[in-house]
This record gives C-alpha cells, sequence and structure tokens, in this order.
C-alpha cells in the first residue's frame, strides 16, 4: 500500500518595494515572510497597483489627510479587518489591532498582530500613515557600503525613494533610510556624508 503524502504548501512572494540583494538579484520572501510582505503591499497599495485587479489594494491611502477622531480611528479597524478577512483568510487570523492617533505629527499608529496559520506563529507588523511605512526589525535590509559606493547606491535608489528621508536612530544608533540600514555608514565622518544627505533628503 503506498504512503500517504501530505502536500507542503510553499508560499514565495518578491519583495514589495522591488529591493534586490547586492548581487542584483530581487529579494525573495517564502512562508511567513511571503504573508507579511504580501499584507505590508495590500495594505500600503494604491489603486492600480495589482495590474490584473485594478480596484484592488488601496485599503488605507483613502483614509489619509482626513480629520483625526475616535470615529475614523473605528473605521481604519474595520477596514483593515475586513481586508485581513476578505484577501489574507485562512492564511492569517488577527489577533489584535490597535490604531491610535499620534496629534502632535498628524499620522495614526496602525499596530497589527496576527498568527500565521502556516507556523501557528505570531507575527506583528507596525505602519505609519505618514507615508505608509513600516516599522518592522525583520524588514530592514542591510547595506554595508559606504564613501562613493554609498552613494552611487543612493542614486540607483532614489528614483522609487521620493518621500522617505535618512535618519538617524539614536536608540540603536543607526542609520536608516526607509527599508535600508546603513551598516558602514558614519556620518559626518563619511567622505561623502554630504553628498548622501543631499540624494536623500531632497
Amino acid at each position: 500500500m503506498a504512503d500517504d503524502l501530505t502536500e507542503k504548501k510553499v508560499y514565495h512572494d518578491i519583495d514589495v518595494y522591488g529591493n534586490e540583494t547586492q548581487s542584483g538579484q530581487p529579494i525573495e520572501y517564502f512562508d511567513e515572510e511571503a504573508i507579511k510582505n504580501a499584507l505590508i503591499l495590500y495594505l500600503t497599495s494604491s489603486k492600480g497597483d495589482y495590474i490584473r485587479n485594478p480596484k484592488a489594494g488601496g485599503v488605507l491611502k483613502t483614509l489619509l489627510f482626513k480629520q483625526m477622531n475616535d470615529q475614523k480611528a473605528q473605521t481604519i479597524a474595520f477596514t483593515i479587518q475586513n481586508a485581513i478577512k476578505n484577501e489574507f483568510t485562512p492564511g492569517i487570523s488577527l489577533v489584535d489591532l490597535q490604531v491610535t492617533p499620534n496629534y502632535a505629527d498628524r499620522l495614526w499608529e496602525i499596530y497589527i498582530e496576527y498568527k500565521s496559520e502556516f507556523t501557528k506563529k505570531i507575527q506583528t507588523l507596525t505602519i505609519y500613515t505618514d507615508d505608509l511605512s513600516i516599522s518592522d526589525s525583520t524588514d530592514y535590509i542591510e547595506i554595508d557600503y559606504m564613501g562613493d559606493n554609498l552613494y552611487q547606491f543612493c542614486v540607483t535608489k532614489k528614483p522609487g525613494m521620493t518621500g522617505y528621508l535618512l535618519k538617524y536612530n539614536s536608540t540603536d544608533e543607526k542609520w536608516y533610510w526607509n527599508r535600508f540600514w546603513f551598516s558602514a555608514f558614519q556620518g559626518e565622518s563619511d567622505p561623502r556624508y554630504s553628498d548622501i544627505i543631499e540624494i536623500c533628503n531632497t
């Protein structure tokens, strides 16, 4: 009698921002990270980003620059809940969702906690609506260039980085440009410091 074989599903996705490895190959994600990548894309996308489904996406874009109040927070939470239920069930199940207004910076902080049905592990994701940026330590891509090499990297990536500023995080003492972590960049001591700041922040 033949053995029963259980088919194992493998989830696969290409980096939502089109980022590449230092060898020029597209960054790929599998299983849990692929699901998270797809969730980030769906929530931060605009209508028309999905070529074969122009009505998909745009979940948070329509909620930006609106009055900040409890009713709007409930609307954002309801919209995200529906998106996850309609587009990601049974891949993930929502565990916790918190929509918190930051009145000083005029942005919403959206914290999502969900369980991956692939591994039964809890995953978290935080989205800030000022530029729909992502805060998640597993999402940062290390760039170990400095000087001329880092400057050329920034020039190459600049067209896809509109609205993102190069920032220094004093807590972990690291430089971040959206999802890129400049691990070798030493700030003002870098020979191309001024050029790098200018290309990233203008």
